[in-house]
């Protein structure tokens, strides 16, 4: 008969399922004590496809400006229109292309992210994640995890790509930072 060995499982990314709370139980109840840490699973239209769900922040944002190649103008810009089907998709064919760029007057150093939903996407979880810890849905060893797309993923899929060395900030944290993560979400046991 052959041995078998038990291992650590990782998960990270997107899970097929309807909120955080469906993923936090699906995980425990399957994976129990293999899995040391348990991401909410990235649930909902918007963040199950990835970093589309940043798409808002740029949209909304007040130094930004989103905008599209004007097919009427070559080598200008004109802004975005949004599909009837909304900003979000599965498929690259009707998926929502715009592009960020600094608005006229802006500088580059005055540019500010007070979030990119992060923050707000893991304090709601790690509330659910609690809950069903303590009712036992959860094993007593995981820990609650966040994870956070690389700053340079979120400037290449939503800046212009002449705009990204003047957006991009030296500072590898800056994701963390307008996450709204760094403080809010601490050590968690």
């Amino acid at each position: 008969m052959a041995q078998t060995t038990a291992r650590d499982i990782l998960l990270v990314g997107s899970v097929g399922l309807a909120d955080a709370e469906e993923v936090f139980r699906a995980a425990g109840s399957i994976l129990g004590d293999q899995v040391r840490r348990l991401p909410d699973g990235e649930t909902g239209i918007a963040r199950s496809v990835w970093i589309q769900c940043q798409t808002p922040f740029f949209l909304l944002h007040p130094q930004l400006e989103m905008v599209v190649p004007d097919p009427d103008q070559p080598g200008t810009y004109r802004a975005p229109r949004v599909p009837a089907t909304g900003i979000y998709a599965y498929t690259a064919a009707t998926r929502f292309v715009a592009f960020a760029r600094l608005r006229p007057g802006v500088s580059p150093a005055e540019l500010r992210f007070d979030t990119l939903g992060y923050a707000d996407w893991a304090l709601e979880s790690y509330e659910v994640f609690k809950r069903l810890k303590s009712a036992g849905a959860v094993p007593n060893g995981a820990r609650f995890q966040v994870c956070l797309p690389s700053p340079r993923a979120v400037l290449q899929a939503r800046v212009l790509p002449e705009e990204i060395a003047q957006i991009d900030d030296p500072d590898p944290d800056w994701c963390l930072r307008s996450s709204g993560c760094q403080g809010r979400v601490g050590p968690v046991h």
